[in-house]
């Protein structure tokens, strides 16, 4: 997903097609989920530390 964001966002066809807000929007959307994405711990993370510990 990182890279289709930043070939999004650096897209001149995407930009002339939607316009600059558009892009933005997205991108930016992209940019949330990708934070959001970062931060979850899936359940296989937690088996994996609960049983080091």
């Amino acid at each position: 997903m990182l890279e289709a964001q930043q070939l999004w966002a650096n897209s001149s066809f995407v930009k002339s097609v939607f316009g600059k807000e558009v892009q933005d929007h997205y991108t930016n959307m992209a940019q949330v989920e990708l934070d959001a994405y970062g931060k979850a711990v899936t359940d296989w993370e937690l088996f994996r530390n609960f049983e080091r510990f």
